[in-house]
């Protein structure tokens, strides 16, 4: 809905929880002129854990298991209404389902400044398990399970609300 509401060429996808670097939109353009038609930003969270600084250094790689959502997402809107935009029916992983469809048509890069996002579930659910069970819901996801079972799957073993 809310990309169908924008007026502008490129698009830009934050969750609620995360906030952008400075300067982000002047990285966004600068990233487009050099022929890159979507991409995201590293990761870092609002809490200092040094298994999360750990996974926070990661997300510098463009590979697909470090390709999540707290990234936030910039992607040009002729490029975005080609692959059809995000899948509506998807609950889970429809940042890596996207991300799939839009390295297929064109350059995909991940640019050097930082998104922080929050640690909230992290602290809650504590950093390992919680990890566990998001590598356990990728790896169910890549298996082709249904969105269905992946959100009861993330319902009972994260104790706090997806939504």
């Amino acid at each position: 809905m809310g990309a169908a509401s924008a007026s502008g060429t490129i698009l830009y996808f934050l969750h609620a929880d995360t906030f952008p670097p400075p300067g982000f939109a002047n990285s966004i353009v600068e990233a487009i002129a050099n022929g890159n038609c979507c991409g995201c930003f590293r990761l870092r969270f609002n809490w200092s854990h040094w298994f999360l600084n750990l996974n926070s250094w990661f997300t510098r790689f463009n590979l697909k298991v470090f390709r999540y959502g707290d990234q936030s997402l910039f992607v040009e809107r002729r490029v975005f209404s080609k692959v059809n935009g995000f899948k509506e029916g998807m609950r889970l992983f429809e940042d890596q389902d996207i991300a799939t469809r839009l390295k297929r048509i064109c350059s995909f890069t991940v640019l050097p400044k930082h998104v922080i996002t929050s640690a909230r579930k992290y602290r809650i659910n504590g950093p390992y398990r919680l990890q566990l069970v998001y590598f356990l819901l990728f790896l169910l996801f890549i298996m082709g399970f249904s969105q269905k079972f992946l959100e009861q799957t993330y319902r009972n073993l994260i104790p706090h609300p997806m939504m």
